[in-house]
């Protein structure tokens, strides 16, 4: 049973940080660096997705609780700031 509940939790945690680099890497970084190749987007989306813990790890306030502010950190604030990029690209 816990190495379900495991396997849950980490499948969990990949998709989200899988989405939150995608959205990085086309909708931020894409958008500052028009003319990037596509080798230069995979480098970038990995080096997110390496990274992503470490930020997670740090946005939390107590280590018994670093899951809920991981999955609170990359599943609000990373589309906010999609989509606030996303609205100034769109009224430029």
């Amino acid at each position: 049973m816990l190495s379900v509940m495991l396997a849950a939790l980490m499948s969990d945690l990949t998709s989200i940080f899988n989405s939150a680099s995608t959205l990085f890497t086309i909708d931020i970084y894409q958008y500052i660096r028009v003319k990037a190749s596509n080798r230069e987007l995979m480098i970038i989306g990995r080096s997110v997705l390496l990274c992503q813990p470490i930020i997670s790890l740090r946005c939390s306030y107590n280590h018994s609780i670093w899951i809920e502010n991981c999955v609170t950190c990359h599943t609000v604030l990373l589309p906010v700031l999609t989509l606030y990029v996303e609205f100034i690209h769109l009224n430029n």
